[in-house]
């Protein structure tokens, strides 16, 4: 364990020097009255704007880059909001050139990879559109694979509206219940056999979501417990892992530092951490978001010689504290950095996250069966040109199967969508002062702190003798 201290801090040391000097080059870039920026262009968007480093960048006629393209922008910095200076400022490129790397650099090859996933991930969102309709398979290939712009413009301004945005944004949850389905279905194999194949899972997961801040964080964590459990046959620290998922991150790309979902997926597991610690690990969706598989369900255990009766009201019950208790803590820990970033907050956000949170897990269990399903439909479909004609049918069939969730989905998109009408559901808020935000986060850290201790004291009282 000193060893591992020694080397954090030597890393921690190079890392902040690194990033540092990548940061200070950055900002002078930022000051001149023609920005240039390199950025990699990472999917197809109908708008157009991608966000890169803090800045939202618009790209005129952007169809015409591939997946996968890296671009030198070169076009001057505004401000996207006058009422809201913290908002990300917005650059539309004035003059762009693609940039081609030689074969021989390993950046040739992460951008042929990327652009292949990039299309992949384009194959998969139309062919789930087609087995569960254009708003409902949307929705499932948000919920999945993350990204809310994939959605409807309506479904979009209502999940807003409710403060679930990183509902619909791939999370470390998804990843700590993709391992839990892998894990249970691989208990035979061999432990080096075991690690493996949970590394293959979360690397093909990680290409096809694109490799977002919060994947990435996770996927770190949870290599780092997979590594600690079946090679060094130790217990892992899921502080010691969340160290080490932020600074390889800074390592591969110090101006992550910069991006908002970096910043909140931090600040979330963060308090997410302390939570759970406090919690005992009792509660499944906290050991999810840090990357690590539940110890089955709670309910179960403690509901055993109960009537049906008693064990409905025992799940509910479990179910409700479980998911109040996340809710609570990702929305607290990032009210300063959403009113600071957004400028406004939804109040709904905790009791709609709450409901959203019962149906998450086995709506992400759904949709990897029905996406790894597409994926060898498609991968067939390329491997095979004459399987072309029972694509179709196979496609057919699929409705069928899944015609339930279907009309789940699609209803579930119908009340996104009656939602975008609400004016009343978010609170504008101006907060500007970063001293502001320090203040919160002190005052919810001691608030945690000495409820923590107080039912510690308590709950460790001796009882009197009678």
């Amino acid at each position: 364990m000193k060893i591992q201290i020694y080397i954090l801090i030597l890393f921690c040391i190079v890392i902040f020097l690194r990033s540092s000097h990548s940061l200070e080059i950055y900002r002078n870039n930022l000051q001149k009255d023609q920005v240039e920026i390199q950025m990699l262009w990472k999917e197809d968007s109908a708008s157009c704007w991608q966000s890169q480093n803090g800045i939202l960048i618009y790209i005129p006629s952007c169809e015409q880059y591939k997946p996968g393209s890296y671009l030198r922008v070169i076009g001057s910095l505004s401000d996207r909001s006058d009422s809201n200076k913290n908002q990300q400022k917005t650059m539309v490129a004035r003059q762009i050139s693609q940039i081609y790397m030689p074969r021989t650099s390993p950046k040739y090859w992460f951008l042929l990879w990327w652009g292949s996933m990039a299309n992949l991930r384009r194959n998969l969102l139309e062919l789930v559109r087609q087995v569960l309709g254009y708003s409902g398979g949307s929705l499932l290939f948000s919920l999945v694979l993350g990204g809310s712009k994939h959605l409807p413009e309506e479904v979009q301004a209502g999940v807003d509206n409710l403060g679930l945005i990183y509902i619909f944004s791939a999370s470390g949850m998804h990843v700590g219940i993709l391992l839990e389905m892998i894990d249970s279905r691989i208990k035979l194999f061999q432990a080096k056999h075991r690690l493996w194949l949970q590394v293959l899972a979360l690397f093909i997961y990680g290409s096809i979501s694109l490799w977002r801040p919060a994947i990435v964080r996770s996927i770190i964590m949870a290599l780092y417990r997979l590594f600690a459990r079946l090679i060094w046959h130790k217990s892992s620290s899921p502080l010691m892992g969340l160290v080490w998922a932020i600074l390889f991150m800074l390592l591969i790309n110090p101006l992550w530092i910069l991006e908002v979902g970096f910043l909140m997926s931090v600040v979330a597991t963060l308090a997410i951490l302390v939570v759970s610690k406090m919690s005992r690990g009792q509660n499944k969706y906290l050991l999810w978001e840090m990357g690590e598989t539940s110890h089955g369900d709670s309910s179960k255990i403690l509901s055993l010689g109960y009537t049906w009766q008693q064990k409905l009201w025992q799940k509910i019950k479990t179910y409700t504290r479980e998911t109040a208790v996340f809710s609570l803590t990702a929305q607290l820990a990032l009210l300063p950095l959403v009113i600071r970033t957004f400028g406004s907050w939804s109040y709904l956000g905790i009791i709609s996250s709450c409901l959203s949170l019962w149906a998450l897990p086995y709506v992400f269990r759904l949709g990897i069966r029905i996406f790894i399903l597409l994926f060898f439909l498609s991968l067939t479909e390329i491997v095979m040109p004459n399987f072309k004609q029972w694509l179709e049918v196979w496609l057919h069939l699929l409705q069928l199967l899944t015609l339930p969730a279907r009309g789940w989905l699609h209803g579930l998109s119908q009340v996104l969508s009656a939602t975008s009408k609400l004016t009343w559901t978010k609170i504008a808020i101006s907060l500007s002062s970063i001293t502001h935000i320090w203040m919160w986060y002190i005052g919810w850290c001691t608030a945690i702190y000495t409820w923590y201790q107080a039912r510690k004291y308590y709950s460790y009282q001796p009882k009197k003798e009678i």
